[in-house]
């Protein structure tokens, strides 16, 4: 496949398409003028209150399983990766969204969903599998893992991008061709 080159059309195409796999669900407003709409919220009504037996549970699990620090890292990751493709975008607005993460704001939106989809039964079962040696490996790993994995993903992505762009070029010259003949 031939390089994208910077300026042409192709260039353009494949910087959108990658804007649209990986950086519109995150996306935020960048200036007054300039607004982007955010996700439809996760919950259509309140979530239904946790009792705070199981709330304390869901907190052990998921410290126990390093949430808070997989969160951050995943969060720089990002960010580092968005504010590169999106140069325009000034550098104050990614140091105020990253100081604005709070790991417990992230803990506290993460209770609800957790106790929706566990009982007590099955939290207390998560928590002595992650107090296990392989527990704790799988803690240990998934730093690692979710990094390989975002790269590996980024990178599909960007092939995906390339694959539609070179796509939408073949058609182009294609209907560019018919109306020539014509």
């Amino acid at each position: 496949m031939p390089p994208v080159r910077k300026g042409t059309v192709s260039m353009k195409i494949t910087h959108f398409a990658l804007l649209a796999l990986f950086a519109l669900p995150c996306a935020a407003p960048v200036s007054a003028q300039q607004t982007v709409p955010l996700p439809a919220p996760v919950y259509t009504t309140a979530p239904a209150p946790v009792p705070a037996e199981k709330a304390a549970t869901i907190r052990r699990l998921l410290a126990l399983m390093g949430t808070v620090k997989l969160s951050q890292q995943m969060m720089t990751q990002m960010f580092s990766s968005m504010q590169t493709s999106m140069p325009q975008v000034p550098a104050e607005f990614w140091t105020k969204v990253h100081a604005s993460m709070n790991a417990n704001e992230l803990i506290d939106l993460l209770i609800p969903i957790y106790s929706r989809h566990y009982t007590q039964q099955e939290l207390n079962g998560l928590i002595a599998f992650y107090q296990t040696p392989l527990g704790q490996k799988v803690v240990g790993e998934l730093p690692q893992i979710s990094q390989e994995s975002m790269a590996v993903g980024q990178q599909w992505g960007q092939q995906k991008a390339q694959e539609i762009v070179k796509e939408m070029q073949q058609e182009q010259n294609n209907k560019t061709t018919n109306t020539t003949r014509q």
